[in-house]
C-alpha cells in the first residue's frame, strides 16, 4: 500500500468508525423515545438530545429500561449490551480525542497515527510507539 492509499484507508476507517458510533447514539435516543410511547416520543428525544455526555445518555436510557416490568431475560440482555457499550465508549473516546500524526518514514500501516494528547513529548526511542497510539489496524478492529 502506498502512502496515498494508506492515507485514504486511514481516514476512511476513522470516518466510518465515528459514523458507526453516531448510529449507536441514535439508537439509544430512539429506545428512550419508544419507552414513553408515541404521544411523548418527541419530548423524550428532545430531552435526550440535550444531554451532552454519552455516558449520561446511556445511564438515562438504562434507568428507563430497568423497570420492574422488564423480563429477566431482557434485563440480562440489556445489562450485557450496556456493558459492551461502555467498553466501546472508551474506544470511541480514543478516536475522538486523539490527534492525527503523520510519520513519513513509518512502515505501511503505521504512517498515520492517532496519538493521545498527553503524548506530545516524544519517546526516547524514536521508533517506539507512543502508549495509547492507534494505527490503521487498530481503527479497523
Amino acid at each position: 500500500m502506498n502512502k496515498y492509499e494508506e492515507f485514504l484507508a486511514f481516514h476512511f476507517s476513522l470516518g466510518r468508525a465515528v459514523s458507526q458510533w453516531a448510529e449507536v447514539e441514535g439508537a439509544l435516543g430512539r429506545i428512550a423515545g419508544m419507552e414513553f410511547g408515541s404521544h411523548q416520543y418527541n419530548r423524550v428525544v428532545a430531552g435526550w438530545l440535550s444531554i451532552d455526555n454519552f455516558r449520561a445518555k446511556l445511564q438515562y436510557v438504562d434507568t428507563l429500561l430497568m423497570r420492574p416490568n422488564l423480563s429477566s431475560t431482557l434485563r440480562a440482555d440489556w445489562v450485557r449490551l450496556v456493558d459492551r457499550t461502555q467498553r466501546a465508549a472508551k474506544k470511541r473516546n480514543s478516536l475522538a480525542h486523539h490527534y492525527c500524526h503523520t510519520d513519513e518514514n513509518g512502515k505501511t500501516g503505521q504512517r498515520f497515527i492517532l496519538i493521545p494528547s498527553r503524548a506530545y513529548i516524544k519517546p526516547k526511542n524514536p521508533k517506539a510507539r507512543h502508549p495509547g497510539s492507534l494505527y490503521l489496524r487498530d481503527i479497523e478492529a
